[in-house]
Order: structure tokens, then sequence, then C-alpha cells
């Protein structure tokens, strides 16, 4: 099975005191290709960004207890999104690597037929130090 998906991530990043500010939130629309394969969900898509006009490929791996960001291309990146669990990945960049850790607080995932959303709450530390608390999240829509 393959479809033909809209994806729309929005990510914040909280600041002292729990508020977002209007320069911590993150917007992205990309369109790519759902996939079904031993019992996991798949999207593959490509990101460009207003600062880098080659694209980044991105794929999503989806089960009913977590999802996995894998990003290739300018920045490399792992990120597994799992339920009172830190994962730890390299985050490669132009200007290094940065060993990130990502421990979610809060996960929901829910599918049907013609749409995923995907919701993470999620701390962040970035070689060791604590960078934020994150939120996530993603609408996964069929056309």
């Amino acid at each position: 099975m393959e479809k033909e998906v809209r994806i729309y991530i929005k990510g914040n990043q909280y600041i002292e005191g729990g508020a977002a500010s209007e320069e911590s939130v993150v917007s992205v629309t990309a369109f790519g290709k759902l996939y079904d394969r031993n019992g996991k969900l798949y999207v593959a898509y490509e990101e460009v960004t207003d600062e880098e006009p080659v694209p980044d490929k991105v794929m999503l791996k989806i089960s009913d207890s977590s999802f996995e960001m894998t990003r290739k291309g300018l920045l490399t990146s792992n990120f597994i999104y799992e339920k009172e669990t830190a994962h730890k990945s390299d985050y490669v960049t132009p200007f290094g690597i940065f060993k990130m850790s990502v421990f979610t607080k809060d996960l929901s995932i829910s599918v049907t037929e013609e749409k995923i959303n995907l919701h993470a709450v999620y701390d962040m530390e970035i070689n060791d130090e604590f960078a934020g608390e994150n939120e996530t999240f993603i609408e996964i829509t069929v056309i």
C-alpha cells in the first residue's frame, strides 16, 4: 500500500515559565508517501527550508507506542519518541556533531484510514545540558 500524503509539523520550544515565545514556534508543510510494512507505518518526504534550498530526506516510522524521525541531508539526525523513555543520538551539522537526548514525557498516536496524528512532549538535552521542553504535533493526511 502506498498513499500520497500531506505532512504538517508544528514544533514549540518552551521558555522558562511554560509559555511559548513567538520565536520558538516552527511549522513545516510537505508532501510525501505513506507505506505500511510489517505492521509499521512509514512516511517519506523531503523538507526544504528558507536557509538551505537542498532538501533533507525525512522518514517517519510509526508504531503503536512510538515514532521515529530520521533526517538525512545537510542535517542528519535520528530521534525516537517513546513515552517515559530517553533516547540518545548524534545530530550532525556542518558545524559539528552534537550529542542529543530526547526524553518523551507524553505521547499520543492516533491512526485512521485518512489521517495520522502524532503529539509528543519531551525534554531535550544537547551535549548533556538541558536545552528545554519541546512539543511536536505532526498531522499526516491522505490526499
